[in-house]
């Protein structure tokens, strides 16, 4: 059965107003551990530590309330708790600013500038870097200060917040580490030169927040209570159908933001989600993903020819089954690396129409293996037909057999509403059926409610799933999947290997690029033969732009597609800004 559309009501365009679906909204007034905490690599020569090129270098037209596609609810609206792009940044990011962010308006991942930040130093130490603030206000009109910054560093590394994602900034920062010169200057030291740092704060998750408002007596989760100093204010929440932005009229990088307002809706069914971008009730996605497949993404953009660019990029985002490994029969290694073996790979990627493929780290990379070395490991394999090869089914049934499972089982997978995570669902219960004879019933919850509930509590068998990490290395990916306590390795109580933990800590502290390449690869042969989670691919990310939205590059990376402020629109298709 396909997902059925959120709403039917129609969506607005960007010179009309939206209508108001019946609901009661959520409103606010539009004004004003992991154990242990590894350490980053040391680098002889600190990358992107020159003074940046100050300014905004466009501007744009200003009108228009901008329709756009939403892939999830939001989770919570405090951006420090959020673990996900899709169910809860992305709906936050608008409404605060970080330091740092990556420049929108070029194709280069390492082109970042200043956000707060007017401008920054780095010391010949190579540690110290000191950071000049704009003057920028809270919709409360009190000003951004360096106090301010300083706060918000040392509560994403605070050991006692459950903060999945900012909490990685412990990497390569530690609490303490900043110091208020005044109102306006901070100065931030690192435990030792690394080329993670600013990287690492041009994140759409590192975001400042205010002293004054954090630490006041109320849910942070809730919409009403959010304070920030972004471009967009988000004014309503209809529960499952939208999510309404107004512009920040006081906003210090004025004349931005050029919306004047958003509004995201909430669509799963892929046919419905075509149809609104034909129809021109969609012109953007609000995240890195519209829920489409990349060939739909393609066959989209060729159908509206030149009303809109379909694009690809590279992400550190992979696709994968997690098992809930305190629980029969997945507490058994030999029954995950039953599954790992026979799982074809490549058959995936096939259908979802690209993608590198999947290994416990991305091939490719300068830490790990190549493809062409990654497609020699057992369970990889396929013959010069893209079948699997009998040798790896075969080891994946005696393993199955030896585990007390010689005629497979009876298992469930949760595929939450989001349809990248059904295809995977489909295809792995698929696999497994036909090569194991495992039959596994697709669940599909409600993916928030899944991640609070029963994910939480240990209430599955597999989830499919796929995430993103905050920067593509080998010790954002242990935090997220492999270590205790990580993102993706907490629900139902987690996986935990001192094996695991103790190279993840070698890997962490290796400065010689050589030797952590060499200590990756052996985690990566252990999680091999352990399986925690099957990785099925790393993907590419796709996306679409109607070229009435102006001054849109496609994203370097998936956490900055959130980012706004740049883009303006106009009532034609005269593209403006290099585009494919």
């Amino acid at each position: 059965m396909p997902d059925q559309p959120a709403t039917a009501t129609p969506l607005p365009t960007a010179t009309s107003p939206a209508p108001q679906p019946d609901a009661t909204p959520t409103r606010r007034p539009a004004g004003p551990t992991f154990t242990p905490t590894p350490t980053p690599p040391p680098t002889a020569t600190p990358q992107f530590a020159a003074t940046p090129q100050g300014e905004f270098v466009r501007e744009g037209k200003r009108g228009g309330v901008i329709p756009m596609h939403m892939p999830n609810s939001p989770t919570r609206f405090y951006i420090w708790e959020c673990p996900s792009t899709s169910s809860c940044m992305s709906q936050s990011s608008p409404m605060f600013n970080g330091l740092i962010e990556l420049n929108m308006e070029t194709y280069e991942f390492a082109d970042v500038r200043g956000d707060l930040a007017q401008s920054w130093t780095l010391a010949d130490d190579g540690v110290t870097y000191t950071f000049k603030l704009h003057d920028a206000q809270w919709w409360d009109g009190m000003p951004v200060t360096a106090q301010d910054v300083a706060f918000s560093l040392d509560m994403m590394v605070n050991p006692d917040n459950p903060f999945p994602k900012t909490g990685q900034l412990r990497f390569v920062y530690d609490a303490g580490g900043a110091t208020v010169i005044d109102d306006k200057t901070v100065q931030v030291e690192i435990p030792r030169p690394s080329a993670n740092f600013i990287p690492l704060l041009a994140n759409q998750q590192m975001k400042i927040l205010p002293q004054h408002n954090v630490e006041k007596d109320h849910d942070l989760k809730l919409l009403e209570n959010q304070l920030g100093s972004g471009p967009f204010i988000a004014t309503e929440y209809l529960k499952d159908v939208s999510l309404r932005f107004e512009r920040n009229d006081n906003y210090f990088k004025a004349p931005r933001p050029y919306f004047d307002g958003m509004i995201w809706h909430l669509m799963r069914d892929r046919n419905t989600i075509i149809a609104a971008f034909k129809t021109e009730q969609f012109l953007a996605c609000s995240s890195s993903v519209c829920g489409l497949t990349p060939s739909q993404y393609t066959k989209l953009a060729e159908d509206l020819g030149d009303r809109m660019s379909s694009f690809s990029y590279p992400t550190g985002s992979n696709r994968f089954v997690i098992f809930n490994t305190n629980k029969e029969p997945w507490s058994d290694p030999r029954v995950r690396k039953a599954v790992s073996l026979a799982l074809n790979r490549q058959e995936y990627i096939s259908i979802v129409g690209g993608g590198t493929i999947g290994a416990p780290f991305l091939p490719d990379t300068h830490f790990y293996l190549s493809s062409e070395e990654q497609l020699q490991v057992p369970g990889y394999r396929v013959d010069a037909n893209g079948e699997k090869l009998q040798e790896d089914i075969d080891a994946a049934k005696a393993l199955l057999a030896e585990a007390g499972f010689p005629d497979g089982f009876e298992t469930t997978i949760d595929a939450a509403t989001i349809p990248t995570f059904v295809t995977i669902g489909q295809v792995v219960a698929d696999q497994l059926k036909r090569y194991l004879n495992i039959d596994a019933r697709i669940k599909s919850p409600n993916y928030a409610a899944a991640q609070q509930n029963d994910w939480k509590t240990g209430n599955f068998d597999m989830i499919t799933f796929g995430t993103s990490f905050l920067l593509v290395d080998p010790d954002f990916i242990n935090a997220s999947l492999y270590l205790p306590g990580g993102e993706r390795n907490s629900w139902g109580g987690g996986w935990h290997d001192d094996k695991v933990i103790d190279l993840a800590g070698q890997i962490s502290v290796e400065g010689d690029v050589e030797q952590r390449k060499a200590l990756t690869i052996e985690l990566g042969n252990y999680l091999e033969e352990q399986s925690p989670h099957i990785q099925l691919a790393w993907s590419f990310g796709v996306g679409i732009n109607n070229h009435k939205i102006k001054n849109y590059h496609p994203s370097t990376a998936s956490n900055a597609s959130v980012w706004h402020e740049h883009t303006w629109f106009e009532d034609n298709y005269t593209v403006i800004g290099d585009r494919p």
